[in-house]
């Protein structure tokens, strides 16, 4: 917040991209100070994105139609089961 209300907008840049950069550094402070899961944080960043109209409902649901994402995303699912079911142990 203090990013985008507080700094004046910088010549050269629209006020949607300073918006956008002011919810991109709240959320990485957010995943380093943890005051929630880090998956948590992320979903709040996107929600906060969608309510201010900085992106649209598109935009923003844009990056869970990429299929390496998934990919990235069943791997740790798989890897966290054998660890945790003694699956991979020999």
């Amino acid at each position: 917040l203090l990013i985008r209300f507080g700094l004046p907008v910088p010549t050269g840049v629209t006020p949607q991209a300073w918006s956008m950069l002011s919810i991109f550094v709240a959320t990485i402070s957010g995943i380093v100070t943890e005051p929630l899961p880090a998956p948590g944080v992320a979903l709040c960043g996107l929600t906060l994105g969608v309510l201010t109209g900085t992106l649209t409902f598109a935009q923003g649901m844009a990056s869970f139609t990429d299929e390496v994402i998934w990919l990235v995303v069943l791997a740790f699912f798989f890897a966290r089961g054998f660890a945790k079911t003694g699956l991979g142990d020999r």
